[in-house]
């Protein structure tokens, strides 16, 4: 970054802040995004501030920023029961038969960050019980936890970039995930071409769900399951991709563009031409199956072919340890190769990897 700037998250004074230092450095600002769950209703507030001409309603962010209410606002989009559940008591409200049900904050968490399928009562009440040991549930209270219906079906992301109420899906990309002790694990994430039936489908309905909450301008990330009724949407989020951009890089190597990208073309050309050459690739998220390590095989992952770009997040593990969260992901791979022969045995590669610790040094 040329600039960096940390806010309080009092907007009247980080405002004050910011026009100093464009003042300062002459800058131009030209996008006001989030890059995280915790931050969307502050985005949103700064984007009002220095670019009103590109910013949403705030009458209506919560239908945005908050996930329950994002909920309600698309109810003629999908039929997915949900609860709000302040307290364990509350559960009470949701009869055995409703079972399997997620649990999730209203607002933040990320991923699989304090979400926990629960297939009985049992296990819900578990889920308050740690979260009232951490007294807070990544920033949001558990009176913002709530409950809905755990929908089997493939799931995807969809990035979008939005422009004076016009929806440009920049991409579509497909979750593997599995569980482990009813905790999802990220596995990989692979691009949808555009031109496919699948691909159509799923933007007609971001398209839909991002007018239902006036999305005028800026940048989302929506996740959707498709399941036996059509696409359910399991979340909104007024922000950039994540995965530590790798989503966006992903789109890079498929197309002419990304999120950012494509809003710049927006705002400046009011057009977004996005161009397809589809090259076999995957973000691969590196887990712990168990180990303690003191640092990361960097040169043994060098030797793989088709490695593009990689992040260490977690470099170190003093105990053994399973990874079961999004934050517990040891590294973001990104592969791609244009053969796809090459790119399946460097993916074989990377699972015995995984599975025997060779990646994974002592002292």
């Amino acid at each position: 970054f040329d600039h960096c700037i940390t806010l309080s998250g009092l907007i009247e004074e980080d405002v004050e802040v910011l026009q100093t230092e464009i003042e300062k450095f002459q800058l131009t600002l030209m996008i006001a995004m989030s890059g995280h769950e915790g931050t969307c209703r502050e985005a949103e507030a700064i984007c009002r501030a220095f670019l009103p001409q590109y910013s949403n309603d705030p009458l209506t962010s919560e239908w945005r920023c908050n996930k329950r209410s994002t909920n309600d606002r698309i109810r003629h989009l999908q039929k997915k029961p949900q609860w709000s559940v302040s307290v364990a008591e509350d559960l009470s409200k949701i009869s055995s038969d409703n079972y399997p049900i997620v649990l999730k904050p209203e607002e933040g968490g990320a991923g699989s960050i304090n979400v926990k399928i629960c297939t009985n009562q049992e296990m819900a009440r578990e889920y308050f019980q740690e979260a009232l040991q951490n007294n807070v549930i990544f920033g949001s209270r558990l009176s913002q936890t709530f409950a809905e219906k755990f929908i089997l079906g493939e799931e995807y992301l969809l990035d979008c970039a939005s422009y004076h109420g016009y929806h440009s899906v920049t991409a579509v990309q497909k979750y593997k995930k599995f569980s482990i002790k009813n905790i999802t694990r990220y596995h990989t994430i692979t691009y949808v071409s555009r031109t496919t039936e699948l691909f159509q489908v799923l933007e007609k309905f971001a398209i839909n769900v991002l007018n239902s909450v006036e999305m005028k301008y800026g940048l989302s990330h929506l996740e959707v399951i498709l399941s036996e009724d059509g696409p359910v949407l399991v979340e909104l989020n007024p922000r950039i991709s994540g995965s530590k951009g790798y989503g966006n890089l992903l789109t890079n190597i498929n197309t002419n563009s990304n999120q950012v990208a494509s809003l710049l073309r927006l705002i400046q050309h009011g057009v977004d031409n996005i161009e397809e050459r589809i090259i076999p690739s995957c973000i691969y998220y590196l887990q712990n199956n168990g180990y303690s390590y003191s640092r990361v095989n960097l040169d043994l992952l060098a030797q793989i072919k088709s490695i593009r770009n990689y992040s260490i997040l977690v470099p170190h593990q003093a105990k053994k340890h399973l990874s079961s969260t999004l934050n517990e992901t040891v590294a973001l791979i990104l592969l791609a190769n244009e053969s796809t022969v090459q790119l399946q045995k460097d993916y074989n590669l990377l699972l015995t990897y995984e599975r025997d610790g060779c990646l994974f040094l002592g002292d």
